[in-house]
C-alpha cells in the first residue's frame, strides 16, 4: 500500500485502516490532488462520485452514509462500510474552544466501502480505502486535498486468465479515475511551481503507482537530499543535468533502466509546491512502452517551524508494451519492481535524517 502515514494513529478511522491494511488482494491506487479542505473534497466525493456513480439500493446513516449501498456501472454493488469523518474548520475542540483546524490537517479522513456483488467483472473479493490527504502548503494559501484511492481486489479463475486480473484492473482504474474527473479544479497547477509539469502527469495516460513518505525535514533539505541520495546516489550518470533541479539529467540503474529528469520546480520563497519530474527512457526487461513521474515535496504544516516535516509524494504512471502485457501479468510484475525499489528509496532518504538527527 502507499506509504502515506503508515501509523494508524493518523487515522480518524484507524480501524478501517488496520482492516484494510490486512486485507489480501491485488492492489491498484487512483490519486488526484484536488481544491478544497479535506473536509470540502470529503463531502464532494460523496455526493459527486458516489451518490451520482450509481442508483441507491439503501439509505446510508450520518455524514459518511455509512450502510449505503449503490448500484455502479456493468451491474456492480458496493455499500460503505465505516467513515472516518473530517473535522471542519469551523468546529471547537473540546479542551478548551480551540479551533480544530490542526485536527483536520493531523487526522486523515477516510471512506471504507466493500463490493457486495460484482456484477460482469471476473471478482471475487474487494475492499477499498479512500484517503482524504490535507496538501495545503499553509493555513493562509488556497486550501488543497490529496484523494487517495486504494483498492484491493481478487480476481476469480477466469480473471486470472485475463492477463492475471491485470484487464479487469485496466477497467476498473479507468472506471475510478472517470469518477474523480467532476473533482479536479482546472487551476489546481497553480499551487506548483513547475505547472507544466502537473498538468503533463494529470493528462498522462497510463496504471498509476503511488507512494509516499513523511520525513522529518524542511522541503528546501528533502528536495535537495532526494536528488543526492537517491537520484545520484542510486545510479551511474549518463549525462549530466543543470542547475539544483538536475535537469536533463540522464541515469543507469539496476536492470539497465534508463532515466532522464524533464523538469524540476526548484523551491523558493513562496508556498507553492516544488517537484521533479522525470520519465524512464529505456525500460530494460520492465517491458515498458511509456512512463512518467512526477516527485512532489509538501510542507507539512501541523509541524512546528522547530520540527519541520515534508511529505515525499512520489506518483509514477506506466504503459506496459504489448510483450509486458502478456510475459508481466499486464504489467503487475513491473509495478511490484518499481514499487519494492521507489519503497526501499524512500526508507533510506527518511532513515538518512533519522541518523542525523541522532548525530546532533
Amino acid at each position: 500500500m502507499l506509504r502515506s502515514h503508515l501509523d494508524p494513529a493518523r487515522y480518524v478511522d484507524s480501524g478501517a485502516f488496520e482492516k484494510y491494511q490486512g486485507y489480501r488482494g491485488q492492489e491498484l491506487v487512483v490519486s488526484e490532488c484536488v481544491i478544497g479542505s479535506p473536509s470540502e473534497v470529503f463531502d464532494a466525493w460523496l455526493e459527486e462520485v458516489w451518490r451520482a456513480g450509481g442508483t441507491e439500493l439503501h439509505a446510508g446513516v450520518g455524514r459518511g452514509c455509512v450502510g449505503h449501498v449503490r448500484r455502479a456501472a456493468l451491474g456492480v454493488e458496493e455499500e460503505i462500510l465505516s467513515a472516518g469523518l473530517p473535522i471542519d474548520p469551523e468546529q471547537e475542540d473540546s479542551d478548551g474552544g480551540r479551533p480544530s483546524r490542526t485536527r483536520d490537517r493531523s487526522k486523515i479522513p477516510t471512506i471504507c466501502y466493500e463490493v457486495r456483488s460484482f456484477g460482469l467483472f471476473p471478482m471475487q473479493n474487494q475492499l477499498a480505502l479512500v484517503q482524504f490527504v490535507d496538501v495545503a502548503a499553509s493555513e493562509e494559501s488556497t486550501p488543497s486535498t490529496l484523494v487517495i484511492w486504494f483498492v484491493k481486489t481478487v480476481p476469480t479463475i477466469l480473471g486470472h486468465l485475463l492477463c492475471c486480473g491485470g484487464f479487469t484492473r485496466f477497467i476498473l482504474r479507468s472506471v475510478l479515475q472517470n469518477y474523480l474527473a467532476p473533482l479536479i479544479h482546472p487551476k489546481m497547477a497553480e499551487h506548483y511551481i513547475d505547472a507544466d509539469a502537473f498538468d503533463a502527469y494529470a493528462e498522462h495516460d497510463g496504471q498509476e503507482l503511488a507512494l509516499s513518505q513523511l520525513i522529518n525535514a524542511s522541503v528546501q533539505d528533502v528536495f535537495d537530499a532526494w536528488l543526492q541520495l537517491e537520484w545520484l546516489a542510486r545510479g551511474s550518470t549518463l549525462k549530466p543535468g543543470e542547475g539544483r533541479g538536475l535537469v536533463g539529467h540522464r541515469r543507469l540503474v539496476s536492470l539497465g533502466v534508463e532515466e532522464q529528469i524533464e523538469s524540476a520546480g526548484v523551491p523558493d520563497s513562496s508556498d507553492k509546491i516544488p517537484s521533479v519530474s522525470y520519465s524512464i527512457k529505456k525500460s530494460g526487461p520492465l517491458l515498458l512502452s511509456d512512463h512518467m513521474a512526477l516527485v512532489q515535496f509538501v510542507a507539512d504544516t501541523t509541524a512546528p517551524p522547530s520540527a519541520p516535516k515534508t511529505l515525499v509524494l512520489w506518483n509514477s504512471k506506466l504503459t506496459p508494451s504489448t510483450a509486458g502485457s502478456v510475459l508481466l501479468c499486464g504489467g503487475s510484475i513491473s509495478r511490484l519492481v518499481l514499487r519494492t525499489v521507489l519503497s526501499s528509496s524512500l526508507d533510506s532518504l527518511a532513515a538518512s535524517f533519522q541518523n542525523e538527527t541522532r548525530s546532533l
